[in-house]
């Protein structure tokens, strides 16, 4: 895949997400789920402030988790209602990360 083709994409945490989803799992909470959509033959992880992209055990890109989505991961993970959002990939401005995710306004 050319990751430098990704700024813009978009995808959707959805009610399904929300239901199958585990707080605190790295792998397996809503947005973990959605962003598994958005790049199907790859592995998800997130951790508190990334999200981690994985091809067998090569890491191939980091996103940075920008603020509004690492707030809604913390709603979700003290077991509070969260409603469905859309998701975007952007060019981030730490200069740590090469792109974001956030929640699309």
């Amino acid at each position: 895949m050319d990751w430098t083709h990704i700024e813009g994409m978009r995808g959707q945490v959805t009610d399904i997400d929300i239901l199958a989803g585990i707080g605190g799992d790295c792998q397996r909470c809503p947005v973990a789920l959605a962003v598994g959509r958005m790049f199907p033959d790859y592995q998800i992880t997130i951790d508190v402030v990334e999200i981690n992209i994985y091809k067998d055990t090569n890491n191939l890109v980091r996103l940075l988790v920008t603020d509004n989505l690492f707030n809604w991961i913390d709603i979700f993970d003290n077991e509070n209602v969260v409603a469905p959002v859309e998701l975007v990939i952007r060019q981030s401005a730490d200069k740590d990360f090469d792109y974001e995710v956030a929640i699309a306004a």
